[in-house]
């Protein structure tokens, strides 16, 4: 263990570092860190009569290069130096402590015994019931992780190793990075479907609902080169809370108007279709942009809060405002020329009765019934509420939407004076006890603070990582892995 804990702090971490530029360190558990040790022989110290203040004043100087001024031959300069790196242990036991009367060197070796050594340590890993070296790349804050994970999954197959060790990844973000990716996509894409078929059925009007529908995609590329300014990352977070009907509100509005006042109005010539057009989308300019303002509003106390509620929801309301003041602004100059290029107003004379739609028809019908039994209206609106009010204070509330990443981390706590060699015994038979189960594919574990120590934890804490072969968890693997704890 000594030796991987060697391969890993001086040939695995830097190579990982050099050629991942967005890792900002390796942290590395298990094994033994290395040190020499100098075994001192008081008998023999006495016998030459060193101390160890001399011995510490001697070795201390281990590894230092003296300048020796230069020497001129025959016209050329040649500068000297003392190089004093001690590349071997051998080479340290040959450093001379001092000398005797007669000259002769009493040598490190004289008075002690140097070794390689292991240093105490307070953390251990292990894999699948074996004690292993475990190694932890850490991205640098603000670098794109999907980018990070493919470049360090590059350079771990291009590491230069000694043809002993074996380099194996237990656990990487592919999976989640592919996972969230994979629902967003989902959940964006459903929207806008349902937008669209909601669009259609309202417009009743195919190339108006293309229309209109075209706002979204052209909301979210700007929304995305805005983020991208502002250095916003796209996340569920961010991504997620954009209602892709808010994104509409406005465009439906003025095209309904738009399509109202074609079926309303007699136009022959081009100026005419112009002018409907400008004086429908200014009829509605008002009170649509005052109503996005408004859902505008409702986000901008979100900028008050700080702290970690603060970094996680200030990017999602800064992506919503962007989407939202996008859509007005793409529904005020950009809906307006589309309909006109693409919406033909029909053909009809003046005074013609309007064809109206089954929801326009509907809306008259029921309308004025409604309007003469108020107690009716006010008395569902009351138990409508109350109705919310219960299913609100029913449902369960999370600070962060749980993410199923197909992966289990049990966490192991032990008595707290345990040591970290009886941790790690009795953490390699939990892994063997796990590793019968044929859902779990791979186990592994750190026990106890690492070497950079950003999560320190005692020798009686173990994480354990439990990777599964399937994405969901049944009641059976619960059972399981309870009477085994």
């Amino acid at each position: 263990m000594l030796y991987l804990r060697t391969v890993q702090d001086y040939t695995v971490r830097p190579q990982i570092k050099a050629l991942v530029p967005g890792i900002v360190e390796v942290d590395s558990n298990g094994g033994y860190e290395k040190e020499i040790h100098i075994d001192l022989n008081p008998n023999k110290m006495k016998f030459w009569g060193i101390t160890i203040d001399q011995l510490i004043g001697e070795l201390s100087t281990i590894g230092e290069s003296f300048g020796g001024g230069f020497i001129e031959n025959d016209g050329k300069l040649a500068i000297v130096r003392a190089y004093g790196i001690k590349k071997s242990l051998n080479s340290l036991s040959e450093v001379t402590v001092r000398r005797t009367l007669t000259g002769s060197p009493i040598r490190v070796s004289d008075i002690a015994e140097v070794k390689e050594h292991g240093k105490q340590r307070l953390g251990g890993a292990s894999s699948e019931g074996k004690e292993i070296v475990l190694g932890t790349a850490m991205m640098l804050r603000g670098e794109n992780s999907f980018q990070v994970n493919s470049d360090l999954n590059r350079a771990v197959s291009l590491l230069k190793l000694p043809e002993d060790v074996q380099v194996r990844i237990l656990l990487e973000r592919s999976f989640l990075i592919h996972s969230t990716i994979l629902t967003v996509t989902k959940n964006l894409s459903e929207g806008a479907v349902l937008v669209i078929l909601t669009l259609f059925f309202i417009l009743y009007n195919i190339k108006a609902s293309i229309i209109v529908a075209a706002i979204i995609p052209g909301s979210m590329l700007l929304t995305a080169i805005f983020m991208k300014v502002f250095g916003i990352s796209a996340n569920l977070m961010s991504l997620g809370a954009i209602d892709f009907g808010l994104l509409v509100d406005a465009s439906i509005v003025i095209t309904e108007n738009v399509l109202t006042r074609f079926e309303r109005d007699a136009i022959f010539s081009r100026e005419e279709k112009i002018r409907t057009i400008l004086n429908a989308s200014l009829e509605v300019l008002k009170p649509v942009s005052f109503g996005i303002v408004v859902i505008m509003l409702v986000y901008v106390p979100i900028f008050t809060l700080d702290g970690i509620p603060g970094k996680m929801f200030r990017p999602m309301a800064q992506t919503v405002l962007f989407a939202l003041g996008f859509s007005l602004i793409l529904a005020v100059f950009f809906l307006p020329p589309l309909l006109f290029f693409f919406i033909t107003p029909p053909k009809r004379i003046v005074n013609q009765e309007v064809k109206k739609s089954r929801i326009v028809i509907l809306y008259e019908t029921y309308l004025p019934i409604l309007l003469k039994k108020p107690k009716l209206i006010i008395i569902g609106s009351i138990l409508f509420f109350l109705l919310t009010l219960f299913i609100y204070f029913r449902m369960g509330t999370v600070f962060l939407p749980k993410l199923m990443e197909g992966d289990l981390m049990l966490v192991i706590v032990r008595e707290g004076d345990i040591s970290i060699e009886e941790s790690l015994k009795e953490q390699k038979e939990v892994e063997k006890l796990l590793m019968q189960m044929p859902e779990i594919q791979s186990v592994f574990s750190r026990i106890g603070t690492s070497s950079v120590a950003n999560d320190p934890m005692g020798t009686f804490n173990a994480d354990t990582f439990i990777i599964l072969k399937k994405e969901s968890l049944n009641d059976l693997l619960g059972e399981k892995i309870g009477k085994i704890c």
